[in-house]
């Protein structure tokens, strides 16, 4: 009963060190660098790689923007379907 008892104190005690344990004193302070850099190219360039298609269905569709007359709908990894919306019962 004794050698319980040791067991689940030592146990506890374990358990509870690792909330008070630091490896980092307390002077260190550890500022991530910017996960995300932009990528900047030039107008002629950007709209050389982009262009309009012809209408296509949207078979996977994810989120919908608003923006002014405009429905922006995200097709997932195909891009983006823009509709004018001036006329909401046919878009």
């Amino acid at each position: 009963m004794k050698k319980t008892k040791l067991v689940v104190l030592l146990m506890t005690l374990a358990i509870l060190q690792s909330c008070w344990w630091n490896d980092q004193s307390d002077d260190v302070v550890i500022i991530p660098s910017a996960a995300y850099t932009p990528i900047i190219m030039k107008r002629a360039a950007f709209e050389a790689s982009t262009g309009f298609e012809s209408p296509k269905t949207i078979v996977n569709s994810g989120k919908i923007y608003v923006k002014g007359q405009f429905l922006f709908v995200n097709e997932k990894n195909e891009g983006f379907h823009v509709f004018d919306n001036n006329n909401p019962e046919n878009p």
